[in-house]
């Protein structure tokens, strides 16, 4: 082997492992950014004018169910929606999302798709097949994650009592009364 030969298998070593590196290195940015926008999102869902949100829609569910349009002035189901579509495109880690946002997402997801299913009726009333449609298939996910998390190999949705229980906890978080 001649010098020209070892000197360019050292250059590709050495190229392989600054793309090596650089790869990490971008994994590790991509998932420090989704870390810093999860907890931006956790801040504003705990926020006061999100807590008086979550507490009126619980209210809401508790009280009309029925009179709900999920197209009109829902911000609670447009947040988890808007958290959604940047899971499903990557730009949130969905252990992250279930870690921070899967306790309220599985009580209100059976929420407003119990029978009636809220989202399915407020769907076909719109005519547009794709409204939460990336709810749906967050909830789907994280109902995944979850499983595996728990080490079982189906995920248990909280039943009914669970679920009330956790909608009359939202109705207290109210900074204001209404």
């Amino acid at each position: 082997m001649n010098w020209a030969e070892i000197s360019a298998i050292a250059a590709c070593i050495g190229v392989s492992a600054a793309i090596f590196f650089q790869i990490k290195n971008l994994k590790q940015t991509r998932l420090s950014n989704s870390a810093k926008m999860v907890l931006d999102c956790v801040a504003i869902f705990d926020s006061s004018e999100w807590l008086d949100h979550r507490s009126r829609f619980a209210k809401m569910l508790l009280d009309n169910r029925t009179g709900i349009d999920p197209r009109r002035d829902t911000p609670v189901l447009e947040f988890f929606e808007e958290l959604a579509y940047m899971t499903r495109r990557g730009v949130l880690d969905t252990g992250m999302v279930w870690n921070s946002f899967f306790w309220v997402i599985e009580h209100y997801y059976p929420a407003v798709t119990a029978p009636p299913n809220l989202l399915e009726k407020a769907r076909k009333e719109s005519g547009s097949r794709t409204l939460y449609r990336e709810l749906i298939w967050l909830h789907k996910e994280l109902c995944i994650v979850c499983a595996r998390e728990e080490g079982s190999a189906q995920y248990r949705p909280p039943t009914d009592d669970e679920i009330k229980q956790f909608l009359e906890d939202e109705v207290h978080l109210s900074t204001t009364s209404y």
